[in-house]
């Protein structure tokens, strides 16, 4: 019994000290803890929250070069199966005074659960391991050993990945090919999402909306407005064709936040919407052309509005007779 308490015991120690010692994955779901440190960023941000539909979605450098202030740019988006409360926390430590936060999550994160998939679960952990534990495995504790060795599993074959290239192995705990993978704001430098060959498109958008995730959204407006932050509602783009054939749940949902929502509301979910050959393999999924359009309707709105300077004019293209002129 003594042994295999000592061995219980050596292997626990092992494995959370393995967890902390700062040594890069191998798994492009860890880009989420260099994305967090680019929120040190000592100067004002603007920050883009949200999953996939932000990563391909929001053209950061054209951003920059139409801030005059001096704004840096980070794009936090990468994975929707994070769940918005753990961007959302994950970004608190960061805010500052001047800061701008645009929460653009797709539409599955206001109308499903809150909480980290399968997927996205131990990367939540190795990102914000208090958040992680306090709110996540509360209700799935026979997880976290498993995770924990899953985690530190990865990092060991990184480990002498790197060692056998004669590459320094000790770095920070995030994705190993990360500058080659991403920019320095967190836009994609490769493509990650191809056109379907046959055409096929994910289409999923909800059932119900998730009103305990508008409650944190208006928490963490009113986390950053006491800190003299700015925070922004943005909807995802999505195609008009897809709208069109079941616009009821969007439409409640823009309705609902109109009535719940303290974040300002950057435009109507009509304002976003684009042909469909803007889009690579999901409703939510932008290519380049998309990008681009999407980046430039949503600065346009959001100088109508205030938030930025002044300027910015509607990218030129025409807008679906249905819903007429982008309000």
């Amino acid at each position: 019994m003594c042994k295999i308490t000592i061995v219980i015991l050596f292997t626990v120690g092992v494995n959370v000290v393995l967890f902390f010692l700062p040594i890069n994955y191998d798994f492009i779901l860890s880009s989420i803890n260099n994305k967090k440190f680019s929120l040190g960023y000592p100067g004002n941000k603007i920050v883009f929250i949200g999953g996939s539909n932000v990563l391909v979605g929001i053209d950061s450098g054209y951003v920059k070069g139409k801030y005059t202030s001096g704004y840096q740019p980070v794009n936090m988006g990468l994975y929707f199966g994070y769940g918005l409360p753990f961007f959302l926390e994950t970004v608190k430590p960061y805010v500052r005074a001047g800061d701008i936060y645009v929460i653009s999550p797709e539409y599955d994160l206001l109308m499903e659960g809150q909480y980290p998939n399968d997927n996205a679960r131990k990367w939540c952990l190795a990102a914000n391991p208090i958040y992680s534990i306090k709110n996540v495995y509360t209700s799935q504790l026979l997880d976290l050993p498993r995770d924990i060795m899953l985690l530190n599993k990865n990092k060991l074959y990184c480990f002498i990945k790197l060692l056998l290239r004669r590459r320094n192995v000790f770095t920070d705990d995030g994705y190993v090919y990360y500058k080659d993978t991403f920019d320095s704001y967190g836009d994609p430098k490769v493509e990650f999402f191809k056109k379907s060959t046959d055409g096929s498109m994910e289409r999923t958008v909800g059932r119900k909306i998730d009103k305990e995730t508008i409650k944190l959204i208006n928490e963490f407006y009113v986390y950053c407005s006491n800190r003299m932050a700015k925070v922004v509602f943005a909807y995802p783009c999505y195609p008009v064709e897809e709208y069109s054939k079941n616009p009821a749940l969007i439409d409640s949902l823009h309705l609902y936040l109109q009535k719940n929502l303290s974040a300002p509301l950057m435009g109507r979910p009509q304002d976003y919407m684009l042909p469909m050959d803007y889009f690579t393999n999901s409703v939510h999924h932008l290519n380049d052309r998309g990008k681009s359009c999407r980046t430039q309707i949503l600065l346009s709105i959001m100088a109508k509005n205030h938030i930025i300077a002044s300027g910015n004019s509607l990218p030129s293209l025409q807008p679906s007779k249905e819903f007429g002129e982008p309000q």
